[in-house]
């Protein structure tokens, strides 16, 4: 099958578990404003994936169809090209690449009339937010999670709920651990919430045993950034009430998919998602 000869829409899923989502949700507001096919690029970033992610969009009902590794190999080619920055053009043959983490206006408005391999992580609701409704009804979790992930939804549901994500960045060697917003986002929340229980999600436990103390009750659990780990931590986390953020697109999926209009988010005011503006007007910056 040559898809290439096809009018088609293809897309790098690409990283950790956040940013696979943000690929595939916004390729699929692309392939459904421009009726067309969507085929999923799931090998040639993780062939090369230096922190060792693995795709996961297989327990999603997610709607795409899957290229071959021979299929992929152009993949591989435009990968180097954009992450080398060797091409600096949007777009190149067929390739439309990301400049950077704003907001792309050229992509929201562009007419899609022949085949197109999307290279860049779109971390942007404004992507996809004319089919949010269908997008969220496609990463709805089909894979069944574990029977620990089970009990913690039950406490999750009898309790008003405040999910908080620390993400540390460790395995990058950028530890961004902002324990001063933390505090006063907990205080932001026992100020306008009435006995919320906090469930604590983070790839650093011991930096938040031994730093971190939260009033009133509390749950820690071992945020994983990889695996069923993963899949099982961001499903609870949008079964959470409320939800405090760190610059991370796994948590920022995890308030999102929580879609709760009367639950409180909190963000940093300087965080990356705050520069590039992956935020909702209605999120409390701190």
């Amino acid at each position: 099958m040559n898809i290439f000869k096809k009018n088609i829409i293809i897309v790098q899923i690409a990283e950790g578990l956040g940013n696979q989502l943000f690929c595939y949700a916004t390729a699929r507001a692309l392939s459904l404003k421009n009726n067309k096919s969507l085929y999923l690029d799931t090998y040639s970033q993780f062939r090369i994936n230096k922190y060792n992610r693995k795709y996961l969009l297989d327990n999603y009902n997610i709607q795409g169809i899957k290229l071959s590794k021979f299929e992929t190999l152009l993949g591989n080619i435009g990968h180097v090209l954009w992450k080398t920055k060797l091409i600096t053009k949007k777009r190149f043959k067929i390739f439309y690449l990301e400049q950077n983490q704003k907001l792309d206006e050229d992509l929201l408005r562009f007419p899609i009339s022949s085949n197109i391999y999307l290279l860049g992580y779109w971390q942007h609701e404004e992507y996809f937010t004319e089919y949010s409704f269908q997008i969220r009804s496609e990463l709805q979790r089909i894979s069944i999670p574990s029977e620990e992930c089970q009990i913690i939804a039950k406490k999750i549901k009898l309790t008003t709920s405040v999910c908080i994500h620390i993400r540390s960045y460790n395995e990058i060697g950028e530890p961004k651990m902002p324990k001063a917003y933390l505090e006063n986002a907990i205080e932001y929340i026992n100020t306008n919430i009435q006995n919320p229980f906090f469930y604590i999600f983070t790839d650093d436990h011991i930096w938040v045993s031994k730093n971190f103390k939260v009033n009133g009750h509390s749950i820690p659990i071992l945020c994983n950034q990889n695996g069923d780990g993963a899949m099982d931590d961001l499903w609870l986390m949008a079964q959470c009430d409320h939800h405090i953020l760190t610059s991370s697109s796994f948590g920022w999926w995890g308030a999102w998919l929580a879609n709760n209009e009367k639950g409180i988010i909190t963000l940093p005011q300087d965080s990356g998602l705050v520069r590039n503006g992956t935020f909702q007007k209605s999120w409390i910056l701190l």
